[in-house]
Parts: C-alpha cells; structure tokens; sequence
C-alpha cells in the first residue's frame, strides 16, 4: 500500500485541530519533526512503504538504564494498539534512547485512524519519558 506520509499527516494534523499556519511544507522523504514547546520531539519516518513513530525519549545512559530496566520493562509489555505485533520497541542510537513503533497499515487509512496512531504514541511516550527522568 502506498502511503501519501505528508497528505496524511497533514490531514490528522488539521482534523485533530492544529492551526494551518504552523503547517510547514513537510517533505514526504525525509523523517517529519512534529515538535512541542515542553516535550520530546515526535518523529514519523516512512520506510520501505511503512510508516514508523518514534521518538528520543532520552540521552542513553547505561547507569540509568540499568535502574530503570524493571519500570520500562514493564511498561513495554503493556502493549500498545497501532502496532502490528501490539509491542513497541526500545532501542540506542547516536546517543540516544528512542522508543519506536511500527503503524499498522489499517492505522494509515484515514486521518482519523492515524489520529489515533499518534495519540496513542504520545501517551506512552510521555510514560517512557517520565520513567527515565
């Protein structure tokens, strides 16, 4: 399936309420910064015709890891919705840890349903954030 990244994301962002005028022209093959003035950046990535959420969540810090390990464990295995496997992922890269997701294709569909996608991504990411802090 052939997903438009940047009509979708577009339209989500208009019908979930976001002014047009902080709309910038997104560019469909580079990964799209959705950023807040107080939270970690969200970031979509459209790969291999996948649409991917992911997000820094944190600077990797292996002391920190370790001591968080049974908190983010267990709310990894909480599971999440958009997914096809119903699990996110954690993982370091370039000094960060970041905490990603693949959206499942039904969730692409509409700009109601990825709506929902990003919703719900925020809401555990905000969990995963307050974990690490």
């Amino acid at each position: 399936m052939n997903v438009d990244i940047v009509t979708l994301i577009r339209d989500t962002l208009l019908e979930t309420g976001c002014d047009e005028s902080l709309l910038n022209n997104f560019d469909g093959h580079s990964t799209i910064s959705l950023d807040f003035s107080d939270r970690a950046s969200m970031l979509i990535s459209l790969v291999d015709d996948q649409v991917w959420l992911w997000s820094r969540i944190g600077e990797e810090n292996t002391h920190v890891l370790s001591q968080k390990a049974d908190d983010l464990l267990k709310t990894l295995m909480e599971g999440c919705a958009f997914t096809p496997s119903g699990q996110l992922q954690l993982a370091t890269n370039d000094g960060y840890i970041e905490l990603k997701g693949l959206v499942n294709s039904s969730y692409t569909e509409t700009s109601t349903r990825f709506a929902e996608a990003l919703d719900e991504f925020f809401a555990l990411q905000e969990k995963f954030v307050e974990i690490l802090q």
